[in-house]
């Protein structure tokens, strides 16, 4: 079906299918990345990937705090922990077993040892939370 009005190309009518608004997944490698990228569908199997998410809900996560604000985010790291207050690491938890496996298919992936991925921090955001402009911390980059 064809229909005219907005919006308009060149004065061409859009077909009603192309007005529809189109979901971009975050999961889809496009024609070009970004230098540098490298992404892996099938790193893990969907299997992994719901026994992961299993996992994962049950997390001990609580509210992130920055200089005396609340976020609008969960977070919980293992391993080593960025402290703001102290702007600096500190020793976190152990990373959980179950993630042991991941960590060393992702080193694998990058072409380093699991020993080199000592971090995992997981963030929730809740419908609607805003992830504002920033810049990591020198010692992430």
């Amino acid at each position: 079906m064809w229909i005219w009005g907005s919006p308009v190309r060149a004065g061409v009518a859009v077909p009603v299918r192309d007005m529809a608004p189109r979901q971009l997944s975050l999961l889809e490698q496009s024609a070009s990345t970004p230098e540098g990228f490298l992404y892996r569908p099938d790193l893990i199997s969907s299997e992994e990937e719901t026994a992961l998410l299993e996992r994962v809900r049950g997390l001990p996560l609580r509210e992130f705090e920055f200089q005396g604000y609340r976020g609008k985010r969960r977070v919980v790291s293992f391993g080593l922990h960025y402290d703001f207050a102290h702007t600096k690491l500190e020793p976190a938890a152990e990373i959980p077993d179950f993630l042991l496996p991941l960590r060393t298919k992702a080193a694998c992936f990058a072409g380093l040892m699991p020993e080199d991925l000592p971090h995992v921090l997981f963030s929730e955001y809740s419908i609607g939370a805003p992830i504002g402009w920033h810049k990591d911390r020198p010692v992430f980059r």
